[in-house]
């Protein structure tokens, strides 16, 4: 018998940072910076973190007192095992979080968890490419994740809607980009709010790069304290949740 777990469970999509760095052309270790510090902020929260991996065709899902190993190379079926697997071990909020952004803080996971809160529930929030970072839901959702990220340019909304129809009340989250370029990272450093947290990844990312990339280090904001960021599932590693 499954046992009902109140502990919500947060499946982080790692994806394999190294690789994904690569294939991106980012500094090898950014990624990795990237999710230690979204794992440092989830250690703030009573909930239960599972790591979602993959290499090739096989794919992980590690959490606390459990894990699961898959042969699976479709992005769509390997969202829906994570979902499923987190379901089934007893969880009654599950949330998907991707790897690949820095602008995620305190107030969006709490608004995210909150919003899981009884009935058929679930949380969006999109990307500015149109996929997703981050999902959550209150039961198993009936959900086609393979028509969900064929089109990445409307994940997001494609699965909003797909979850509307199936009688789940959506809460949409504000917007939050991913990183997929060193473009990408210039424009985090040149958004308005900041926090230390993030300042810390762009300085780490900076001492990376400075023999190779020396105008990143021009672009980090040594001037300004800043305040209420904890760090950053687009979708996994593309997700439509990268």
């Amino acid at each position: 018998m499954v046992t009902c777990l109140d502990r919500p469970a947060v499946v982080l999509f790692r994806g394999n940072p190294r690789r994904d760095a690569q294939q991106k052309r980012l500094p090898r270790k950014l990624l990795s910076i990237v999710q230690r510090a979204l794992l440092k902020t989830l250690a703030a929260f009573a909930v239960d973190v599972f790591l979602a991996e993959n290499d090739e065709r096989i794919f992980s899902v590690i959490g606390p007192r459990r894990a699961a190993t898959w042969t699976i190379d479709s992005l769509g079926g390997r969202i829906g095992v994570a979902v499923r697997f987190c379901f089934d071990s007893g969880y009654r909020r599950v949330l998907l979080l991707a790897g690949d952004i820095v602008a995620l803080d305190h107030a969006d996971l709490v608004r995210a968890l909150d919003s899981l809160c009884g009935g058929d529930h679930a949380a969006i929030g999109g990307s500015g490419d149109g996929g997703f970072y981050i999902a959550g839901f209150t039961r198993a959702p009936a959900v086609d994740w393979e028509r969900v990220v064929a089109d990445r340019s409307r994940a997001a909304e494609e699965l909003i809607q797909q979850l509307e129809r199936e009688g789940f009340a959506v809460a949409r989250l504000r917007r939050i980009d991913d990183i997929d370029s060193i473009a990408d990272v210039r424009r985090a450093v040149r958004m308005l709010t900041f926090s230390r947290t993030l300042l810390r990844v762009i300085a780490r990312l900076a001492s990376l790069s400075s023999t190779k990339r020396p105008h990143l280090r021009r672009c980090v904001p040594v001037r300004r304290a800043f305040e209420g960021f904890s760090t950053s599932l687009r979708a996994p590693p593309s997700l439509a949740l990268r």
